[in-house]
Formats: C-alpha cells, structure tokens, sequence
C-alpha cells in the first residue's frame, strides 16, 4: 500500500495567526463647556418666597417673585442667590426670618454676578446702600424707559436709592456703564452719583437726583462720548456754597461730555460749575437743550470747545453769580453760544464774560 504526503493545505491550523485589525473605539470625553454668564438679574427689597428648596427659612436655590410690589401681580420670577437679590419679606407661611443672606442681600451683589454688558433691574422700593458700577452693564431702577423730567411729581413706583456716602450714593468706575431710571435722594455726606476720570462713555438717564450735597460729581476721560439726558437735578443743598449747592460740579479731568434734556431747578449754588484750570482746561462739553428754571445759572470756567445751545433759563436769578443766568469766565476759548432763552430774569443781564475768550461765537 503507497503512502501519500499530507496536503499541506489539510496541514493548515484552523484559527489564523495574523494581526486583527480592531475598530477604532471613542471614549466619551467629560463635559467642560464652561457654565453660560448671568445676563440678566434682579434685585428686590421685598421678595415673596415661592418655593422652598433648601432648609426651612431662606436659603440659596429658593425660588421668589415679586407679587409684593406696586400691583400685586408677579412679573418676575428668580431664584435667590442666582439672579435673585435683595430681601424676601413673605412667603407661604407668614414673614421671613431671616430676610436676606449676607452674600445676596445688596445691588453690588447683583452687579459682581452679572456680566459685563448684561443688564441688573433693580425692582421699585427703597434702598439704603452705596453702589459702585464697576463693570460696563445697565443699571435699571423701575423708571428706566421714562424721562424724569415728564415724570416728575407723578405717582408712579419708583426705585429710591439713598446713603450718606462721602462719595456718592451711586459711583460709575467703569467705561459704558448705565445708570438709569432711579430716585437719587438724600446723601447729606456726599453726591447723588460722582464718576470717575478714568472713565468714558458712561450713560446717566431718566433719574431724579435730588437733596443731595452735590447732585452730580463729573468727571470724564477719554475719547467715547458720555451722556448725561433727561434727569431731573433739583434742590442739592444739603450743604451750603462752596462746598454743596451744585446741579453738576467738575474740577477735574473732563472731556467729551453730553448734558441735554436735563431740568435743573433750585441747586442754590450753580445748576452746573466747571472749574477747568489754566493747566488742564474742560473740552468738548455740550450743553444743549436744557431746562434751567427757577433761577438756576451755569458758570464755565477753562473750558475750551465747547457748546452751550438751545437751553432755557427763567425766573429769578437766585445763585451765587446774581449778575448773570450763564457766565464765562478766566480762560474759557473757542465756544459756541448758540440759540438760548432768557426769560423773566431778576439779573441786570442775562450771560456776561468776565474774561473775554481767544474764540467766542454768540449766535441768537
């Protein structure tokens, strides 16, 4: 019987030895997207606790609306210590103990958490704090989308803020910040809002600044244009000439300014007082169609291209310049005076020069 060789292929192993090619396999990666900014928040000084999500009494997480307010209908709906701030007063179950938290009970808490360019509204009621804005985002009291002067001695809710600040009850230390639609009332320390010289672009809208030692503390730098626009600036005397009495007071670095729409009444001293100097003269301040009544007056003084234009002045002259509503004085160059009206002045004039300018244009 012959013998036959195996086929090497029957010698072939049943499993194959090769490399595998494996699949390529994706592990799922942690989600780091970083959290979405606060745009929006509110503050409250009263506060209806909705729901309880924490420990009994307040706590962070707990959600609040505003049903307490002017209205008793809820339009804003938050949770305390997110986008909620201030104090909650009520809830379900009778007042709340303890009102607020140390962390979320102030409008500078609001502000810290909000982004820059976002909006903080500042609900009506009465607020006793010094707020630094210092970020560029809109500071909103109730009345932010109406001029104080058509406003003024109605009886809508208003958002009052006072202090005794040495400063201001609202000091703007960032470039394009808004403050608008608030009572500012009752600083007998300091002035209603003061800005910084390192700022520009700021906004000042819509508000009552009143009672004050100082209404508005100006100053401005930079090339933005700030503006300054239908406030009503009245009766900031709490101390008296030459430290308290003034609408508007500058005498520092100041430039590039906007104060129109304005109605100043009563600011014993001046309505507005720029005090530039010989080595840094005020430039590029527009004073342009306000209401100056009741004897309010203007002095400028170092200031350069500038512009006084279609402004209003009436009834008795009563500040500390009795011989003029607006006067020039000491260096002032290159102005223009443009269209005003004077009208049932006590004063022997109604603007004079003390110091006649390098450049004036008077146009009637």
């Amino acid at each position: 019987m012959s013998f036959k060789s195996p086929s090497l292929r029957n010698l072939t192993p049943s499993f194959d030895r090769r490399p595998k090619k494996r699949r390529p396999f994706l592990e799922a990666l942690e989600d780091r997207t970083a959290p979405a900014g606060l745009a929006s928040s509110f503050v409250n000084d009263n506060w209806f606790l909705v729901t309880d999500n924490g420990a009994p009494g307040l706590s962070a997480g707990d959600v609040v609306d505003n049903r307490l307010d002017t209205g008793g209908a809820a339009t804003v709906t938050a949770t305390y210590g997110t986008n909620a701030f201030g104090h909650v007063t009520q809830g379900t179950g009778g007042p709340i103990v303890p009102t607020s938290l140390a962390a979320f009970d102030e409008i500078n808490d609001a502000i810290a958490a909000t982004d820059v360019g976002g909006k903080v509204s500042v609900l009506q009621g009465n607020y006793s704090e010094a707020v630094v804005l210092n970020k560029a985002l809109a500071l909103l009291g109730a009345q932010s989308s109406t001029s104080a002067v058509t406003r003024l001695g109605g009886s809508q809710a208003e958002t009052i803020l006072t202090s005794t600040n040495a400063l201001a009850t609202v000091n703007i230390t960032a470039s394009g910040a808004l403050v608008s639609g608030f009572t500012i009332t009752g600083n007998i320390a300091g002035a209603g809002i003061a800005t910084s010289a390192t700022v520009s672009g700021f906004s000042i809208r819509n508000n009552i600044i009143s009672n004050n030692v100082v209404g508005i503390d100006l100053a401005s730098s930079g090339t933005a244009m700030a503006t300054i626009d239908q406030n009503v600036i009245e009766n900031n005397n709490q101390v008296s000439a030459p430290t308290g009495g003034f609408g508007i007071f500058a005498d520092a670095a100041l430039s590039n300014v906007a104060i129109q729409g304005n109605l100043f009444q009563t600011n014993n001293t001046f309505a507005i007082d720029l005090l530039g100097t010989n080595a840094t003269a005020i430039t590029n301040v527009k004073i342009l169609g306000n209401q100056f009544a009741k004897g309010d007056q203007v002095e400028l003084v170092n200031v350069d291209n500038s512009v006084v234009a279609g402004n209003q002045f009436t009834a008795v002259v009563s500040g500390t310049d009795t011989l003029a509503a607006l006067s020039i004085r000491d260096g002032s160059d290159n102005l223009l005076i443009l269209k005003n009206v004077f009208t049932n002045l006590t004063a022997p004039r109604s603007w004079r020069l003390r110091s006649w300018p390098t450049r004036l244009t008077p146009t009637w």
